[in-house]
């Protein structure tokens, strides 16, 4: 049985949702918006296909699996503090992967964009870009042994 699902989410706390779910205890907060319109095959998540969009604004993300690995990698621990003000993107949903165009994450301190995808499976592929305020860049000591480390 194919199943349509048309769906709007508007200004909901994170840091309220996630205590039901598997993120309990990742530091994520913010208030989430989305809207979505699905179709799939009842208890078939694999068939699942779509689109639609997100928003996110006064949010930590970087408990998140996807931003937490970001900020590993860069080896940039003051990136955990970085409150977004806002953030978006468009989705879609087709072979067992969530892809997008124009993620887009904005500080004062950055911002972040992205294109790519989320698989099912949890892999990963995207390109992003991160572009930091001057200001921010001449204050924070990880940035600047980041960079003294690569030069």
């Amino acid at each position: 049985m194919n199943m349509d699902v048309i769906t709007a989410i508007d200004n909901i706390d994170i840091a309220k949702l996630k205590m039901d779910t598997q993120f309990k205890d990742n530091e994520i907060s913010g208030i989430f918006s989305a809207k979505a319109n699905l179709n799939f095959k009842k208890d078939v998540l694999e068939t699942l296909r779509g689109e639609g969009e997100i928003k996110i604004k006064d949010g930590t993300i970087w408990g998140f699996r996807p931003f937490k690995g970001l900020a590993e990698f860069l080896i940039l621990p003051e990136f955990s503090h970085i409150v977004f003000n806002q953030g978006q993107a468009t989705f879609k949903i087709n072979d067992k992967r969530l892809e997008t165009e124009d993620l887009s994450l904005i500080s004062p301190q950055m911002t972040l964009s992205a294109i790519g995808s989320l698989g099912f499976d949890g892999g990963l592929d995207f390109d992003a870009t991160c572009a930091f305020d001057e200001k921010y860049l001449l204050h924070s000591s990880d940035l600047r042994k980041l960079v003294t480390g690569i030069f």
